[in-house]
């Protein structure tokens, strides 16, 4: 298993959509606090759907 390293932003971006797609999130709230539109939301690729065995760890 590889390392994946993020910035704090990108990390909490990840969890932010991670949000979304588990319904705590609402696609408005998400675009607004990521100054992203709507479509960008949609249009951005879920990382947990494309690699499911991906844990998101913040301390090591």
């Amino acid at each position: 298993m590889g390392w994946v390293v993020m910035t704090e932003r990108e990390l909490n971006r990840v969890k932010l959509l991670a949000q979304v797609d588990d319904e705590r999130q609402s696609v408005d709230n998400a675009a607004h606090l990521m100054c992203l539109t709507r479509r960008q939301i949609f249009r951005t690729p879920s990382l947990l759907s494309l690699r499911p065995s991906w844990t998101i760890c913040t301390a090591l």
